[in-house]
């Protein structure tokens, strides 16, 4: 009896502690301005790339930094689109000063990452997951996808708009 009891007193007590840690999904939308620059030099993006940027939307206004880097595409979706994104890592500040960090994941096929140029402007595609984040993104997990154009200033240097959709879970307490 005592077994028995205490069989469902542990079912009822983790049913609870499982509602309490419950995720909750909400759509994203954000409306990014940046700027990118080449590490490399060399109008490339192989050895790395840096970008800053601003946004609204979702959760209020915020501030980025990117880190990416490419690789050449083996099967492009486009003419001018030879280069993959091989690592994209994002981070967004809020202005109450929690984080959310976003990369692209690990182990995934890359096809749909990419980036096309033709000497004057850039577009592409890149979707990423959510990797947790500080204050009441601690823990977040889903997915955005970026898509975004732009132009290039110099030769090493870009600036460009992103529209960016997705889906966040947020622990619930």
């Amino acid at each position: 009896m005592k077994l028995r009891q205490g069989l469902v007193f542990g079912i009822v007590f983790l049913s609870f502690v499982t509602i309490g840690i419950a995720q909750k999904g909400q759509p994203v939308h954000w409306a990014v301005t940046g700027s990118t620059h080449d590490l490399g030099m060399n109008g490339d993006i192989d050895e790395g790339s840096m970008g800053i940027c601003a946004g609204k939307g979702t959760f209020g206004e915020h501030t980025c930094n990117t880190m990416f880097t490419g690789q050449p595409h083996p099967a492009p979706p486009a003419p001018n689109c030879y280069a993959q994104l091989a690592m994209f890592t994002h981070i967004q500040r809020f202005r109450n000063g929690d984080l959310l960090y976003s990369r692209i994941p690990s182990g995934e096929p890359l096809g749909d990452n990419y980036l096309c140029f033709n000497g004057l402007e850039y577009s592409g595609t890149v979707t990423v997951e959510f990797v947790g984040g500080t204050g009441r993104f601690e823990g977040a997990s889903g997915w955005a996808t970026w898509v975004f154009e732009g132009e290039f200033l110099e030769e090493n240097y870009a600036s460009g708009i992103n529209e960016v959709n997705g889906m966040i879970y947020l622990n619930e307490d």
